[in-house]
């Protein structure tokens, strides 16, 4: 006889799950912690959730695609380009990564700890890349739209956006994040300063170039 699924079930999985990533870290949460939280039993978790990875891609894609939703809409409310910047960077290496006692590490370390066989979608990533480099395309100027495969330069930011996200589990706070967001935002407009002249031929002697 076939289960009927059921949505409270299902719901009651993710709601467990999420409590228990968010309180424990997804390593240290078990199925069977999961299912007492929902409750039910640990064959039932398997008949919405192929595995507790299936879980967290369930709980985490639509938490961060809302977290990029919420960012889009108020980047929108900020007249000049350049805070426009600063805002998008620093949601992503220091507001999302502290949300929810460091929620997104979950995820991180849920994808870390793929088991052989469990199929990865890069869904995700595609999506936050392309909503992210359109954001950017929002705070420079058109002859700098062009001069970059902006995608690209997405991708860098969100490959930050996961060391800050482990940064955050090591560290209480971030002392220096407003400086890395700042250099962030003058590296994409470009205007990072040239290094003063003999600061320049230092660093060429110490490296042996003649």
């Amino acid at each position: 006889m076939v289960q009927v699924k059921k949505d409270a079930v299902r719901d009651a999985v993710l709601a467990s799950a999420s409590k228990l990533f968010e309180k424990k870290g997804y390593p240290a949460t078990t199925i069977k912690q999961i299912a007492a939280g929902a409750d039910t039993v640990s064959s039932n978790v398997y008949v919405y959730f192929k595995s507790k990875f299936d879980i967290a891609v369930a709980i985490y894609q639509p938490w961060l695609e809302a977290e990029i939703h919420q960012l889009e809409a108020d980047v929108m409310e900020v007249p000049d380009p350049e805070k426009r910047l600063h805002m998008i960077i620093n949601r992503l290496w220091c507001d999302i990564p502290a949300k929810r006692n460091g929620f997104a590490r979950n995820y991180i370390q849920a994808v870390s700890t793929l088991a052989s066989g469990e199929r990865y979608s890069p869904n995700l990533l595609l999506f936050m890349e392309q909503r992210i480099a359109a954001l950017i395309l929002t705070c420079l100027p058109p002859e700098r739209r062009a001069k970059g495969e902006w995608e690209s330069v997405s991708r860098i930011l969100l490959m930050a956006f996961d060391g800050f996200v482990i940064n955050r589990r090591l560290q209480s706070k971030y002392e220096d994040h407003e400086k890395v967001v700042s250099a962030a935002v003058r590296l994409l407009t470009g205007r990072w300063p040239s290094a003063p002249q003999k600061v320049q031929e230092r660093g060429i002697h110490r490296s042996g170039i003649q």
